[in-house]
C-alpha cells in the first residue's frame, strides 16, 4: 500500500438499486449497522497499491484508543471477506491509523461455507476479544433478531 486516506462516495461510482441476494446482503448490512450504534458505517478510502489507485467501502469500522476493528458484512462467502480484510482493509487501516492495531470480523448469516466454524463466535464481544488475544479473524454469526 503506497497511499490510503478517507474520502466522500466517488462520484463515478453509481448509486444503484440492487436486487436480490445484493439487496439482502446490503439489508443484513444495514441491520447490523444499527445493531452496533458505535460503528461507522459504510466509510469510503480512496487508496494506492501496486494496482494503481482505487477506492473502497468498509461495512463498519469501531475506532477504539489502541485498536480499530473492521467488521466485513456477509451473508454466505465468509472466506471471501476474510481476504478482504487481509488484503486490503488492514493494509488501508495501517496506514490511515499507524498507531492502532486493526482487528477484522467477518459478520455472517449463514454459516454454510464457513472454512473453520471453531472461528464462530455468537456475541460481538466475544468476537472482538477472539480477534484481540488470538490474532484471528473470528466469524461473528448474526441471525439479526439476536442480541449482540
Amino acid at each position: 500500500m503506497q497511499y490510503a486516506a478517507m474520502c466522500l462516495r466517488p462520484a463515478h461510482i453509481p448509486k444503484g438499486r440492487p436486487k436480490g441476494a445484493k439487496a439482502a446482503g446490503l439489508r443484513y448490512e444495514k441491520a447490523l449497522a444499527a445493531a452496533i450504534p458505535r460503528a461507522d458505517h459504510g466509510q469510503w478510502f480512496e487508496f494506492r497499491d501496486l494496482n494503481g489507485p482505487g477506492h473502497c467501502q468498509m461495512d463498519l469500522v469501531i475506532e477504539g484508543a489502541k485498536r480499530i476493528v473492521i467488521i466485513e458484512c456477509k451473508l454466505t462467502e465468509i472466506e471471501q471477506g476474510m481476504a478482504q480484510l487481509r488484503q486490503l482493509y488492514f493494509p488501508i487501516a495501517e496506514m490511515i491509523w499507524p498507531d492502532k492495531k486493526p482487528l477484522g470480523i467477518v459478520a455472517a448469516r449463514h454459516l454454510s461455507k464457513c472454512p473453520d466454524t471453531g472461528l464462530v463466535e455468537t456475541t460481538l464481544k466475544g468476537a472482538m476479544l477472539r480477534a484481540e488475544t488470538q490474532k484471528v479473524i473470528p466469524v461473528l454469526h448474526w441471525m439479526e433478531r439476536t442480541p449482540l
